[in-house]
């Protein structure tokens, strides 16, 4: 099966892609067509594959091939003037009060940046740092277009934590997106080996498997909850806001 889709946030921006959207729609289609196993998705100019692996009650298992993450300033068009070092696969920008933040820009379709560590220490996941860092390096002056912030840290030899901050939203408790790029950061820069990664979240986690060319494939349950329906005046409205483009 193949399908077309569009993604907004919150405050009506378009967004390239998004993980937990993907593997929503996979669900919703899959509770829809008695036996759908594949399902090929145009979304943000690129296809992306995804597999329906089976149900149990209200629950899908359903996995999204998530393509070959790039990693670099140019993954996510950040000015190199802003840097004031790096290592060839993190950067160090300075932080809202001049500390030294080791950034991992990574683009899953989107733009990321993880911050792996402060001041050479490991980054302190807490709230409040979350608070402080996410706005400031979202809408960065040297991002050409913001970036998803995740602060993040290893937690085993297949395992890590990580808190988000999301363009366009703000705090996010989980993302697909970002657990694959957190992934990804922890695998390029050393800090774990490549292979099925678990991300735990504050809203939950799920499972990306990173090869070592940094091809990423995310898992994880999806469990229906409610449901509803849209108006026609608010179909209406949203049908007029999207086509503001011209599409």
């Amino acid at each position: 099966m193949s399908v077309e889709l569009r993604m907004f946030n919150p405050d009506g921006g378009e967004f390239e892609r998004s993980g937990n959207g993907l593997r929503i729609l996979g669900s919703y289609l899959a509770r829809s067509i008695e036996g759908l196993r594949n399902i090929d998705v145009r979304v943000g100019g690129e296809d992306v594959h995804m597999i329906v692996h089976g149900r149990a009650g209200a629950v899908h298992d359903l996995s999204v091939e998530m393509g070959t993450a790039r990693t670099g300033p140019p993954a996510v068009d950040l000015n190199v003037g802003a840097i004031s070092r790096t290592d060839g696969v993190r950067i160090f920008l300075p932080g809202p009060t001049r500390e030294s933040l080791e950034i991992v820009p990574v683009s899953i379709g989107n733009p990321h940046l993880v911050v792996v560590g402060v001041d050479g220490q490991s980054t302190e996941m807490t709230e409040s740092q979350l608070a402080r860092l996410g706005p400031f390096l979202t809408g960065h002056a040297a991002l050409e277009n913001g970036a998803n912030i995740q602060l993040a840290v290893p937690d085993g030899p297949s395992e890590c934590r990580a808190l988000i901050w999301e363009r366009g939203v703000g705090r996010t408790a989980a993302s697909g997106t970002s657990a694959c790029a957190v992934t990804v950061a922890m695998v390029s820069s050393g800090q774990l080996a490549p292979g099925e990664i678990a991300v735990a979240m504050p809203g939950g986690s799920l499972s990306v498997t990173v090869s070592s060319d940094l091809d990423v494939v995310l898992r994880g349950p999806v469990e229906e909850v409610c449901e509803g329906q849209i108006s026609t005046r608010r179909l209406a409205q949203m049908t007029r806001c999207a086509g503001q483009d011209g599409t």
